[in-house]
């Protein structure tokens, strides 16, 4: 359907832009992991009521088990995640993130809002109040997909 072509070339534009934001934004930010790191970080935390193993990990965050071991590798050094052996099969290797993980992701998140916050300086009033319902409804919807 034409309609739908329409919609979907407009999406992906909008995706491009925010991405586009985000990185000039971000690229201000005194970050201090690289955003494959924080993904990691965020997506053990948003499943933490789960048992992760890596291979579970690894298919969650769309990568190969290469590049996650590398990763976890890197992050483990840093007291951020812990791998354990399963007890019943040693082969699977469950991976959580520690307390230190999730403070450091939470002030990696303050540092990346506060970044926003300045970014967004440059609207009035009205225009903000505009961003936010617009932002608004694109998370409901975004909730279908």
């Amino acid at each position: 359907m034409e309609q739908d072509r329409i919609l979907s070339e407009a999406f992906l534009m909008f995706i491009k832009r925010m991405l586009e934001i985000g990185s000039s934004v971000l690229s201000n930010a005194e970050l201090k992991m690289n955003s494959h790191s924080f993904n990691t970080l965020w997506t053990l935390d948003r499943l933490s009521a789960q048992e992760l193993t890596m291979t579970r990990l690894a298919e969650e965050m769309g990568i190969s088990n290469q590049q996650l071991t590398k990763l976890v590798n890197e992050l483990e050094e840093k007291g951020l995640v812990i791998r354990s052996h399963d007890r019943k099969n040693r082969r699977l290797v469950h991976i959580q993130i520690t307390d230190e993980g999730r403070s450091y992701m939470e002030k990696q998140l303050k540092d990346m809002q506060a970044q926003v916050c300045r970014a967004i300086e440059v609207f009035d009033p009205k225009e903000k109040e505009e961003l936010a319902q617009s932002l608004k409804t694109l998370n409901r919807l975004c909730e279908k997909l």
